[in-house]
């Protein structure tokens, strides 16, 4: 009988041990889980480039301007400032086809 009594506290050992282990790596999948959803949030705010622009004298000359960049697939929001002669463009796009959208108005995109 008392060789029974050992096998079941040895028994329960092990189901403590195996159920810490579990929980550790529940915690640990649950903390990586979250880094990745820190990360892809920060690469969608991230996703902006800001270009400056040379040409622009008027506030006339920044709506054609954000208007050709809006018109470019995949912005997501533009934002030109006539004073800081830029353009701050955000979302999944080709920033080759916004400097064309640019260029194609006779302003002139000086680099980001």
């Amino acid at each position: 009988m008392q060789g029974g009594c050992c096998a079941e506290d040895t028994f329960s050992k092990f189901h403590n041990i195996c159920a810490t282990f579990l929980c550790f790596l529940l915690m640990v999948a649950v903390a990586r889980h979250h880094e990745e959803e820190e990360e892809s949030c920060e690469v969608a705010i991230n996703n902006s480039v800001k270009l400056h622009i040379e040409g622009m004298r008027c506030s006339h000359c920044a709506t054609n301007v954000e208007r050709a960049i809006r018109s470019v697939e995949g912005v997501e929001d533009v934002s030109v400032s006539l004073d800081e002669g830029s353009a701050k463009i955000t979302g999944d796009f080709d920033v080759e086809a916004a400097r064309q959208a640019i260029e194609s108005l006779g302003y002139e995109v000086l680099g980001l």
